[in-house]
């Protein structure tokens, strides 16, 4: 039986040597690894803080609308349409505030996913002249509830 222990007994401090060498490997590469982080300035390993991509100011109407007109060109005619209108020109999103409505539900409505109240539409014409009727409404105007 002696003879079976010490057999395993050398087995077992065989495995702890082998782990023992490449924890001594890891340990070497890390010391390494930390040596060329130091030769590096500090400065190119952090990055500066992200831009944020929002604007927190208040904006003038013409930026506002100069913003509108770099937007993409569909639904030209309406959008023309609102600009111009007097006193001041309209960003749809703008035209949605005054008329009391969310900007994306007038987008829905521009786009035909959505109907367009009468009355809304008529405030529309007000404001900016453009026709409250169904053929210049995609979606279709329909009476108020």
């Amino acid at each position: 039986m002696a003879e079976r222990d010490r057999i395993r007994w050398q087995a077992e401090s065989d495995k702890w040597r082998a782990h023992a060498k490449i924890a001594e490997r890891q340990r070497d590469q890390w010391t390494r690894e930390a040596d060329e982080m130091d030769a590096v300035d500090t400065q190119q390993l952090l990055h500066a803080d992200s831009v944020k991509s929002r604007v927190n100011v208040k904006m003038h109407d013409q930026h506002k609308l100069a913003i509108s007109e770099g937007q993409a060109k569909r639904d030209k005619k309406f959008k023309d349409k609102i600009r111009a209108a007097k006193p001041k020109g309209y960003t749809q999103a703008g035209l949605a505030e005054a008329v009391g409505m969310q900007a994306s539900l007038l987008s829905m409505c521009r786009s035909g996913e959505r109907a367009m109240f009468l009355s809304r539409a008529r405030r529309v014409e007000e404001l900016t002249g453009w026709p409250a009727d169904k053929a210049h409404w995609p979606g279709g105007i329909i009476e108020d509830a």
